[in-house]
């Protein structure tokens, strides 16, 4: 009686005092009461705390995540990047070894189409000359020819041929006669070198040709010119051989330690070589020199007499005007091309 009376009595202030002074009030009763217990208020105060415990572990929960986050991060810049970080690295320095892939692939594609057009054009242009060499013409093209001269050097001319075929940026080939060299002859195979010509073996006394004279007569000629040459180009490499009058036999043509080089155009420039000077046989070499030349042509000429280089000078104007280049056989034919033991009568 004496509780429900409080209560009433409660319930009367609660609505004078207000919700606040009343719950101080209850909880009073509450602590003072001697049996029972008032469910309600323990059910919300401990949905109370339940909700504050959640607050807290979800707060707890929240910091802890932060913290873990912040830990992560902290870890993250104090150490190296990560698989990710690798990941997009990897996948940069893919990208750049494919950019350059692709830029070299371009540039591979840009140089080969200049490789091909180069390579096309010097195809197109050695099979037009291989052409021409196999029809005897290259009408329209530049053509190319090899001047020969036998019998020299001469102290007079040989300069004089070898500065014409340098006015036209051409070279020739020089089959030397050893017993004219000397001190003044031997300068001026140096100067020839010099300016890209080539030197090769003639004969030592003129005497004698190769396909009726003894082996050992052939044998020295060949040595001995050999020798006079080397004495005044020591490191010179000596490749090439021309028989007096064209004429060796079988045997010593395949045994010959050089490449034989005959002729397919005989000027006979010797058969008018006097009198020196002769306009009328100056005349008749030149037309022998330029009538049917065609390209690939191995002319052969000799250059110890005025007459001769007289129609060369006249010859070799006409002929670079007609699309002619002059060259030494060794070009004309190709190194690669020539071989001991062998003849050669044109490129």
């Amino acid at each position: 009686m004496k509780i429900g009376f409080k209560i009433l009595i409660c319930i009367m202030l609660v609505t004078i005092m207000g919700l606040t002074g009343c719950r101080g009030i209850l909880n009073g009763v509450i602590d003072n009461g001697s049996s029972g217990t008032d469910t309600s208020n323990t059910t919300l105060d401990a949905a109370s705390s339940e909700n504050e415990s959640v607050d807290v572990d979800t707060s707890s929960a929240i910091s802890s995540k932060d913290a873990s986050s912040a830990t992560s991060s902290k870890a993250t810049s104090s150490k190296p990047k990560p698989s990710v970080s690798s990941k997009v690295e990897s996948s940069s320095s893919t990208e750049s070894t494919e950019d350059i892939s692709s830029a070299e692939s371009v540039n591979s594609e840009v140089s080969d189409n200049d490789s091909s057009t180069d390579d096309s054009s010097e195809s197109e242009s050695t099979s037009s000359e291989n052409s021409s060499n196999n029809s005897g013409g290259n009408s329209g093209g530049i053509k190319y020819i090899a001047f020969t001269f036998d019998d020299g050097p001469s102290s007079t001319y040989t300069k004089k041929i070898v500065d014409k075929l340098a006015s036209y940026g051409g070279r020739g080939t020089f089959f030397i006669v050893g017993n004219r060299l000397n001190s003044t002859t031997g300068a001026t195979i140096q100067y020839a070198v010099q300016k890209g010509n080539e030197i090769g073996i003639h004969a030592y006394t003129h005497s004698y040709k190769y396909n009726n004279c003894s082996e050992s007569i052939y044998q020295s000629e060949l040595s001995k010119t050999a020798d006079a040459i080397h004495k005044y180009l020591p490191n010179y490499n000596i490749t090439l051989m021309r028989p007096v009058g064209g004429m060796i036999t079988d045997s010593r043509l395949k045994s010959c330690p050089y490449a034989v080089i005959n002729w397919n155009k005989d000027t006979n420039d010797w058969r008018y070589k006097s009198p020196s000077g002769n306009s009328g046989k100056i005349n008749t070499i030149y037309n022998n020199t330029i009538k049917n030349v065609k390209n690939g042509d191995i002319i052969l000429m000799h250059e110890i007499y005025k007459n001769s280089y007289e129609a060369f000078c006249q010859a070799i104007d006409k002929l670079y005007k007609d699309g002619y280049r002059f060259v030494t056989v060794t070009e004309l034919i190709g190194k690669s091309n020539i071989r001991a033991g062998k003849k050669y009568t044109h490129g």
